[in-house]
């Protein structure tokens, strides 16, 4: 049976699905971060790669590309069509929202201009032509707000799938749109929150935001290395 043909209104079901998916593509994300880690250590260090050793690596990284793109495409497909229309549930709608976000945020990861090169062919001349990779970003972003609107309007501060979805959209913003500011803002606000509401708090969610507290401890360093090395450089 096809994933498109069943309906997973009942929580449980769709976290489980939503985990299976995740673990598919997160060892590829990881490969190839590591693969890119280690190209830039090897021109840092000015190593000289054979012409079948650079063959290779360009190999491995395009092929992991292209599955994460792949996984990406036929999950857009699939929350796009049959999932999220369907939907009589409203935490099952706000997953299936942070799902479509991270799965666009994994294409601009490794090149969101390809993401949907099945389905648009357009003139880059036309008027009104939009970079696909901005294209990608924005749906991105439309995805996760339209959860977060749904989560903040239904569910406590902090209920998990709140909390979820933020941690993920934060990371989106601090990270692919690049705005440092807000995302950290994101994430204060999701802890405060939450911290106020933490006697209705699952396990789960004291999981999340702990999380969140790591990312932000983690962004607050990022951004205090970057506002260094922007004052250095004037």
């Amino acid at each position: 049976m096809l994933l498109a043909d069943m309906q997973f209104d009942k929580v449980d079901m769709l976290q489980m699905i939503a985990v299976a998916f995740k673990t598919a593509i997160d060892y590829r994300r990881r490969a190839l971060a590591e693969l890119r880690e280690r190209l830039r250590e090897l021109l840092r260090n000015r190593e000289q790669l054979t012409q079948e050793q650079a063959q290779i690596l360009r190999d491995t990284m395009a092929e992991l590309e292209l599955e994460i793109l792949t996984i990406c495409r036929e999950m857009q497909q699939t929350l796009s069509h049959h999932l999220i229309p369907f939907s009589a549930n409203t935490e099952s709608l706000i997953i299936y929202y942070h799902m479509q976000g991270d799965y666009l945020r994994y294409a601009c990861e490794v090149g969101g201009d390809r993401l949907d090169e099945e389905e648009y062919e357009e003139d880059e001349d036309d008027e009104d032509y939009e970079d696909p990779k901005v294209r990608t970003i924005r749906r991105a972003e439309a995805a996760y707000s339209e959860g977060i609107r749904l989560a903040q309007q239904r569910l406590a501060a902090s209920h998990v799938a709140r909390l979820g979805i933020i941690r993920d959209y934060s990371l989106f913003v601090f990270e692919t749109v690049g705005d440092m500011e807000r995302g950290m803002q994101l994430v204060a606000q999701a802890i405060e929150a939450a911290e106020r509401d933490a006697s209705r708090m699952s396990r789960e969610a004291s999981q999340v935001l702990n999380a969140l507290r790591d990312n932000y401890a983690v962004m607050v360093a990022k951004a205090t290395t970057r506002l260094a090395q922007q004052q250095q450089q004037r």
